[in-house]
């Protein structure tokens, strides 16, 4: 059961600079969890999720060139999470994932 909320993604706007975007995840991609501070590959983040096998090829995550800075459902690296001194929040979050969304 995948609720909108675990599939959502927090950055400091202010923190990007360069093109950020969106891409279906690689074999061998590592990011630091923010969430709990510590660097992890895409493998284990979704065997603890439990996300579905067949499902991974096409799960999302986010890059600033070629550094993988999250995913859905983590916090983002600490450069670019947001914190108290943040002015703009940029809140992104996935509506619908082959039927996740239960809203």
């Amino acid at each position: 059961n995948f609720k909108c909320e675990r599939f959502s993604f927090a950055l400091d706007y202010d923190t990007i600079k360069g093109k950020l975007f969106c891409r279906s995840r690689r074999e061998g991609d590592v990011f630091y969890d923010g969430k709990r501070h510590l660097s992890k590959s895409m493998k284990k983040y979704l065997n603890e999720i439990a996300f579905p096998p067949e499902r991974r090829a096409g799960f999302p995550v986010f890059c600033l060139g070629e550094q993988v800075i999250g995913t859905l459902g983590s916090a983002a690296e600490a450069a670019f999470a947001p914190s108290k001194n943040t002015k703009t929040v940029l809140y992104i979050y996935l509506e619908d994932y082959n039927g996740a969304d239960e809203r």
